[in-house]
Order: structure tokens, then sequence, then C-alpha cells
């Protein structure tokens, strides 16, 4: 995806999504870029009114085929994350970032 993309997505959520608290539309300042992988981006969009934000995932379409063939090792080891994790976004955030 180039920056013309990220800036059209960036452009959509702005026209379209609104803090679900208090209506007010997110301005630029507020869309937050918190990670991204191949052609998924992960947004943080905060209120300037107040302390609520809001987490989009945001997919973007790819012309090259990627195909991942998944084995049981692969489901047992996603299983066992699963059963480890403990909800805590906060640190999830903390590695995308870096």
């Amino acid at each position: 995806m180039n920056n013309f993309q990220l800036r059209q997505i960036l452009l959509e959520i702005q026209s379209n999504l609104k803090c679900m608290k208090c209506g007010r539309a997110y301005t630029a300042e507020n869309i937050h870029l918190r990670g991204a992988f191949k052609n998924m981006f992960l947004f943080q969009l905060a209120c300037a009114d107040h302390a609520a934000f809001a987490t989009i995932t945001v997919v973007g379409q790819s012309n090259e085929r990627i195909e991942t063939k998944l084995n049981v090792d692969d489901c047992i080891g996603f299983h066992n994350e699963l059963e480890q994790f403990n909800g805590d976004f906060t640190k999830i955030f903390k590695i995308i970032i870096r």
C-alpha cells in the first residue's frame, strides 16, 4: 500500500467514523497508526473532547496471492497463546509500536 492509499484510508475514517460517546468526527490529529503488517493496519482513534478512544483494523486489498499452509503444530501453538492471553491490549500495542 502506498502513501496515497493510506491517505485515502485516513480520509474515509474522518468522513465515516464518529466518537461513539459524543458523536464528534475525528480529526487527522486524533487518528494514529499503531501498527502495520502486510496489508493490515491498526488505527487508534482518540476523541478530542474526552478520554474515549476506539481501535480499528483496516485490511487493504492486495494483488499478490499469499498461500500459507497450517499444520497441527501451528494450531496447537495458537491455542496455547490464546490460553495464556490475559486481555492486556496495552502490552500488545507496545509490541506493535516497536
